[in-house]
């Protein structure tokens, strides 16, 4: 009886540790409950070459909480976001790099920032199509959207070396309403006026605190303060 109690407590033990990973812990049958339906399919590398920059969100790793699409919602995933080819990649239970196959509607990451919400589904605009992940930065009746334009080069140094593949971007903001999304102006001094009917207020809330609508934590208290009229 002793031995079967103990074999028992270590098969659980076992169940809940298989997919620890750094600062997170996820248990054996939540993981491939989220490889099925996420259809995880491994990365394979697209070249060899040296990097600069980098297409992700963050080069490491981050806790994260995975929503597919018309699913379910995962906890204590690893998870990182490619913002080239707009892919979500997770840490399978040995270590190993894969591919969400399947449409995501939400990324959510614990950063040392705080934390940092991605979602894709919104309507088509510029070159972006529904499947692409914009940040939230705030939301409410409407929403302050930032999108990652992330594009490179590559460049051989001298005959024989190794491709040097170098990673740059740019950066948008939107206004969502629902799914439908507007460019915020070049022009900021044009920005109160997307918010119909509350132009004289935001431009009070401008002038009181000397905000600068080219900063994204001004932008963020111009939202936010839009939000609550």
């Amino acid at each position: 009886m002793k031995y079967s109690a103990l074999f028992i407590a270590l098969s659980m033990f076992v169940t809940i540790t298989y997919c620890q990973t750094p600062n997170m812990a996820v248990s054996r049958v939540e993981m491939d409950r989220f490889m099925v339906d996420a259809n995880g399919r491994l990365l394979k590398p697209d070249g060899d070459y040296n990097e600069e920059g980098t297409p992700y969100f963050s080069r490491n790793f981050l806790p994260g909480t995975v929503t597919i699409l018309k699913g379910n919602t995962y906890h204590g995933l690893q998870v990182r976001i490619n913002f080239h080819t707009h892919e979500i990649i997770f840490l399978d239970p040995d270590g190993r790099e894969m591919v969400v196959a399947q449409p995501v509607e939400r990324v959510e990451l614990t950063t040392p920032e705080g934390k940092k919400i991605f979602r894709s589904g919104y309507a088509p605009i510029d070159k972006q199509d529904p499947n692409v992940f914009y940040e939230v930065l705030d939301s409410g009746a409407v929403s302050l959207l930032k999108y990652t334009e992330v594009s490179f080069s590559e460049r051989q140094p001298y005959p024989n070396a190794r491709y040097v593949r170098t990673y740059r971007d740019k950066v948008f903001y939107y206004m969502a309403k629902g799914i439908q999304l507007e460019k915020l102006p070049k022009n900021t001094d044009e920005l109160p006026a997307m918010f119909t009917g509350k132009e004289a207020k935001l431009t009070e809330l401008i002038k009181r605190d000397k905000l600068k609508l080219k900063k994204e934590s001004d932008m963020i208290q111009l939202f936010r303060y839009a939000n609550t009229l």
